[in-house]
């Protein structure tokens, strides 16, 4: 049994060592690649679950066993999700979930307070439990193993505490910046008299002057994620999830509505005798400001035509028909962010824009060609996705569209609210094929519409960071309503 025990615990260390190498570069975890294919990941689980620490006599290899074990369960516990833009989103991630190790389970806390400082009082162990956050001390891309494990954890310490993310000085204000973890594990870093700038200075080249007053910086929990441009995975860029922080993203979305017929106030289908085209593209610039907040801003161009029942829809790209007005019409900010960090709730986030009226008359009314309607637009979605299997997905989006009169704000407020439900398949991790519907509703003081919509679309990834979308609906019921089809071309660029 003893020989099993330390067989299972040398293979341990070896194929741990393997898989840090694999998927961790630059302090980053390359999750999606994990996910792909768990069985590396799978097999180290299998093994931790394996091994009895009662029976591991030496601290040294019980020590680095538990280090890795705990780091390879962080990674593990992220690695069976998609979407997952900070541990914290994951509830119950550090104090709930359970880990087998040998014959018992364990949370993360346990492991790292009942397992770890209780029996070693190593404060150095801060510095290689990572927790997947962006703000953690960096994970090396090697195991921890029994040899020179002293002088392992001591040059980790040295990195970490020489590094400006952890410890930043500004001498002219005489003001010391420390990560959190020094505030929220103060007691271990100032035992037998110390203070934590004594256990700070034992490690730093340039050391802390004590009188220097203390702040904390704030604690970034976005995902320690390896983003590679060349393997975006489609199920991680739905319409809920928010840019990463630092991450950019310029999206172009073109709708072309066309119709020759309406569903009149009693829900019948009347032939209008003509046809009409409006294209809306809406230019968004989206910006990944933290973990929980992304910036933008929306602009819109519109263009509307009155032409020949015959005549091509696309026919309005020529911008010649006598009954055609053009213009980019609407311009405003956007913001999005995650209201709930935890709970049933966590992949819910909402979405706000104000959009201000560029051009006078939108209406055209007693003077020019209808464009659009002459308000300012303030739109609340909230989005949700859930993962139904590991290929198919669904996202809602409920919005509340208030337009406000542009001469009086609150007068004769119209109101559209908007459902609408999708179903993804992730054909590849290029591809994703979609279908679409959605019930509106809109509400004013002189009467009321509705209007259903279906369709089918498809995304793909074209080049590293350019995805390209495509989308047809057909409006199938309504009243007050247009009764026409819809061509959708959406271009998206993440860098």
């Amino acid at each position: 049994m003893l020989f099993g025990q330390n067989k299972s615990i040398d293979n341990f260390f070896e194929k741990s060592d393997t898989f840090f190498k694999h998927y961790v570069s630059n302090g980053l975890v390359d999750y999606d690649a994990i996910y792909s294919d768990k069985t590396e990941i799978n097999e180290l689980i299998k093994i931790i679950s394996g091994i009895n620490i009662d029976e591991l006599n030496d601290p040294v290899t019980k020590k680095a066993f538990l280090i890795n074990a705990y780091n390879l369960y962080v990674i593990n516990e992220i690695a069976k999700r998609k979407n997952v833009n900070s541990p914290e989103s994951i509830p119950g991630f550090f104090n709930y979930i359970k880990h087998r190790i040998g014959n018992n389970e364990y949370s993360l806390d346990e492991i790292e307070k009942q397992l770890l400082f209780k029996e070693y009082q190593d404060a150095r162990l801060h510095f290689v439990l990572v927790c997947a956050a962006i703000s953690c001390p960096e994970i090396v891309n090697h195991a921890y193993k029994p040899y020179k494990l002293d002088s392992v954890l001591n040059a980790k310490a040295v990195s970490t505490l020489n590094d400006t993310k952890h410890v930043k000085v500004n001498n002219q204000t005489k003001t010391i910046y420390l990560s959190k973890i020094f505030d929220w594990y103060a007691d271990d870093f100032s035992k037998n008299g110390k203070s934590v700038i004594d256990f700070i200075n034992t490690y730093r080249k340039n050391k802390l002057d004590k009188n220097y007053s203390i702040e904390y910086m704030p604690y970034n929990w976005s995902l320690n994620k390896l983003s590679k441009q060349s393997t975006i995975d489609l199920q991680n860029l739905s319409p809920s999830a928010l840019l990463p922080v630092g991450e950019s993203e310029i999206k172009i979305f073109n709708n072309l509505y066309t119709q020759t017929s309406y569903y009149n106030s009693e829900t019948e289908k009347i032939e209008q005798g003509n046809r009409s085209n409006f294209l809306t593209s809406i230019i968004a610039a989206t910006y990944g400001l933290n973990s929980s907040i992304n910036l933008g801003i929306d602009a819109w161009f519109r263009s509307s035509s009155e032409i020949s029942e015959a005549s091509s829809p696309f026919s309005l790209f020529g911008f010649n028909a006598n009954r055609q007005r053009t213009a980019i019409s609407r311009i405003g900010p956007r913001i999005k962010f995650v209201p709930f960090n935890s709970g049933v709730l966590n992949n819910v986030s909402v979405q706000s824009s104000f959009l201000i009226p560029t051009v006078s008359n939108l209406s055209g009314k007693d003077k020019y060609f209808y464009l659009d309607d002459d308000a300012y637009l303030f739109i609340n979605q909230f989005l949700y996705d859930v993962t139904l299997k590991n290929d198919i997905s669904l996202y809602v989006e409920f919005a509340v569209w208030m337009k406000l009169n542009r001469d009086n704000l609150f007068d004769n407020i119209n109101y559209n609210v908007p459902l609408k439900f999708f179903v993804n398949y992730y054909a590849t991790h290029k591809l994703t094929l979609y279908a679409m519907n959605e019930f509106n509703f809109g509400f004013n003081s002189f009467n009321n519409s509705y209007f259903n919509q279906t369709g089918f679309g498809a995304k793909y990834l074209l080049l590293q960071n350019l995805e390209l979308e495509g989308l047809i609906t057909k409006f199938l019921f309504g009243k007050n309503s247009g009764a026409g089809t819809t061509f959708n071309l959406g271009i998206r660029i993440i860098y």
